[in-house]
């Protein structure tokens, strides 16, 4: 008797899970790394700074390898914690970062989280 494609997908998910999924762990330092260099990040100074300005700022950081913060200090359009305050990626990610008073709130490893990872697929 064939199996019916519904059980060959089974199958194939069941697999997947088992080999692929189960055992794979988060490299939240690497993670935090490149969310805070990511140079999408520059949409959120618009409104206060100017297109032109912000496109500025991600044409320097994206030259010289900096962080749009680097990049929008060395050029004098924002302070480190103006950049900071219009700048949370896990606000726009929708993550509750959980980071003292006066910390930086810019993404750090031990920020993230991962919700339901122990739920089975």
């Amino acid at each position: 008797m064939a199996s019916s494609p519904a059980t060959i997908l089974a199958g194939a998910c069941r697999t997947f899970r088992e080999f692929c999924v189960e055992g794979a762990e988060l490299n939240e330092a690497r993670i935090a790394e490149h969310v805070n260099r990511s140079l999408m990040l520059v949409t959120a100074l618009s409104p206060v700074i100017g297109y032109d300005r912000a496109a500025e700022i991600a044409h320097r950081a994206d030259a010289n390898g900096s962080t749009l913060r680097e990049a929008s200090r060395k050029l004098g359009h924002t302070s480190s914690l103006e950049f900071d305050r219009l700048n949370e990626p896990a606000l726009k990610l929708g993550d509750d970062p959980t980071y003292e008073a006066g910390e930086s709130p810019i993404i750090s490893a031990g920020s993230m989280t991962r919700s339901n990872s122990s739920a089975p697929m």
